[in-house]
């Protein structure tokens, strides 16, 4: 008690945490996407066209990684409405630089399967902005439907099988399925008419 009450008195010296050293470009791009980045057409144009005039040629850096990095992490750690303006700014990106809507879809499709095999309390939140992100990419025309549907029956069928029986029942459905014009007959419509 006593010792507790001299080091609130006269606390310990405290070292800083060491900070992480990035790139001028990286920290430009952190910039550009987590602070700059709004979710107005003024502001997604000028970000797409700052990502253009990056070195794309410079075979030592490898920018869409890194844009693809924080856009990712704009979108975790950034305001709510930083989704939307990332998926307008990946539609944006689409004609001129392909590679980067194409790595950041693979991207949340990577983090949606691994929190589904990794499942943890504290990345729900995580687990929620891959989810949007991929919804906002869908509303801004980056990515086809089929795309988000084949996600959706994954994480809806993820984790239990289907039986065998079951599944050929399924199959077998469209066997038994009227074709055409061909209308079926209710046989309980057919008892109600005879009374």
């Amino acid at each position: 008690m006593i010792t507790s009450a001299f080091l609130m008195v006269n606390p310990p010296p405290q070292t800083s945490r060491p900070t992480k050293e990035v790139s001028p470009l990286e920290a430009y791009l952190r910039y550009l996407l987590m602070t700059r980045l709004e979710a107005d057409e003024k502001s997604v144009s000028f970000a797409s066209k700052q990502i253009q005039r990056m070195p794309w040629s410079d075979p030592g850096t490898d920018c869409g990684a890194i844009v693809c990095k924080y856009m990712l992490k704009a979108c975790r750690k950034g305001r709510y409405k930083a989704t939307k303006a990332i998926a307008s700014l990946a539609a944006n990106l689409k004609r001129s630089k392909p590679e980067v809507p194409a790595r950041l879809i693979d991207d949340v499709l990577e983090e949606i399967q691994w929190f589904m095999v990794h499942p943890n309390f504290r990345d729900h939140q995580r687990t929620l902005v891959c989810a949007r992100v991929l919804g906002e990419l869908f509303n801004a025309a980056a990515i086809p439907s089929s795309i988000v549907f084949d996600e959706i029956s994954h994480v809806l069928d993820f984790g239990h099988d289907i039986p065998n029986a079951l599944r050929q029942a399924s199959n077998n459905q469209g066997l038994f399925a009227p074709h055409g014009n061909i209308s079926q007959i209710i046989h309980e419509d057919e008892d109600l008419e005879e009374e």
